[in-house]
């Protein structure tokens, strides 16, 4: 009788509450797995940026994915 009232205790104490714990954690990882669409405002000033380089002349910067400006 012991033995359950322990494994119940270690159960409810450890278990449950790790349990929990991971499905937010993956809750949280399929939610900010999808990034966020760029504005539309960012990518205009993105264009006018690379055409302004390209008349003068300037080197064309690698486009930044989508999500990951300001990181």
């Amino acid at each position: 009788m012991g033995f359950l009232i322990t494994a119940a205790i270690l159960f409810f104490i450890f278990v449950k509450p790790m349990n929990k714990l991971r499905d937010i954690t993956m809750k949280k990882a399929e939610t900010s797995a999808v990034p966020p669409p760029m504005p539309e405002d960012v990518k205009l000033l993105m264009e006018i940026r690379d055409l302004l380089k390209s008349q003068r002349g300037e080197p064309i910067p690698a486009k930044i994915p989508a999500g990951t400006e300001g990181v």
